[in-house]
């Protein structure tokens, strides 16, 4: 590809992203190379443990899929396992807080991660690449060390506590790995300018790049995951990693006046998007002065409505019957 443009929030991943479009990548092996290098930079936004979704519109076919590879609990948990830690909401209502914060810290918290399914499927049915391809500028950044940039410390340093959530440092502070790799001698985070490097991650990215991703799922990582919860009362298992799937699906469509808009479907936040925007149908905004007290409220008035009904409504659909004609 010998035009495109790459967006991260980190100049690392944006110019991996980038190199691969000169190597002949196309759009999505750019994606993906980006985004395996943004977890190695900015390892509390992202990373091979996470979770995601994705959307790709085939120009071709004039089709748009949604690829959810979103979290999900291990097959041990319960959904009345908590109730007796349950100690109230988050002040933003993005969660709640257990007792010892045990849903977001330590080794009953972590869901089964999808990243990597996702990016597969994507690399696989969408890519022209491999994997030891997109992964060359995430591994040479695990090995040779990145820098923290202002946003990654900004991030990391910034008061969750104030909102009835974990701190940033005492997640990636809760291994003595963790505490070496991203915290200073006083428990803070590294910081601006600071070289980090993470060889192990390295070394993990390199028996991806090679074997693929069942080296995670299935292999030697997915046994290590598994002995490290049985050793810490986890509840995630080997059985977990290798029988998680993501969810493919057409994409979640509504319009916005004259637009037709595409996103991803639950588990995912897209329908709230929708039903925001078919709220905002109904008013000429135009007609109101921009960032004015009246278009602001006209517009916060939008999302709480959608909001709440994403909140009252939307789950998992293997659980939940969300009403997806009534909401988008």
């Amino acid at each position: 590809m010998t035009h495109g443009i790459v967006c991260a929030a980190q100049p690392e991943a944006a110019e991996a992203g980038a190199l691969v479009l000169k190597a002949g990548g196309n759009a999505v092996d750019a994606a993906i190379a980006c985004a395996v290098t943004q977890g190695v930079v900015d390892p509390l936004m992202t990373g091979i443990g996470g979770v995601g979704s994705a959307l790709v519109h085939d120009a071709k076919s004039g089709k748009t899929e949604n690829i959810n590879f979103l979290g999900v609990a291990p097959a041990s948990a319960r959904e009345d396992m908590w109730v007796d830690a349950i100690e109230g909401e988050t002040a933003d209502a993005f969660g709640f807080i257990l007792r010892e914060r045990i849903n977001a810290l330590g080794h009953q918290a972590p869901m089964v991660p999808g990243n990597l399914k996702g990016y597969d499927i994507l690399l696989h049915d969408y890519g022209t690449m491999n994997w030891s391809d997109v992964t060359r500028s995430a591994i040479a950044y695990a090995d040779g060390g990145w820098i923290v940039r202002p946003h990654v410390y900004f991030y990391a340093m910034q008061d969750e506590e104030a909102q009835g959530r974990v701190h940033n440092t005492d997640i990636v502070g809760y291994t003595s790995e963790g505490r070496t790799l991203y915290l200073e001698s006083d428990g803070q985070f590294k910081r601006p300018g600071s070289l980090i490097r993470n060889p192990e991650l390295g070394r993990i990215l390199k028996n991806i790049a090679s074997e693929g991703i069942d080296v995670f799922y299935k292999g030697d990582i997915a046994k290590r995951i598994d002995e490290d919860m049985k050793a810490n009362g986890g509840l995630m298992t080997q059985e977990d990693l290798a029988n998680y799937q993501a969810v493919r699906a057409p994409a979640l469509e509504g319009s916005y006046r004259e637009l037709r808009l595409a996103t991803n479907r639950p588990g995912g936040s897209g329908i709230q998007v929708l039903e925001t925007l078919n709220i905002l149908e109904n008013f000429d905004l135009s007609c109101l002065e921009h960032n004015s007290a009246e278009y602001i409220r006209v517009l916060a008035e939008a999302i709480s409505y959608a909001f709440n009904d994403k909140r009252n409504e939307v789950g998992d659909p293997a659980f939940v019957d969300v009403p997806l004609d009534t909401l988008s």
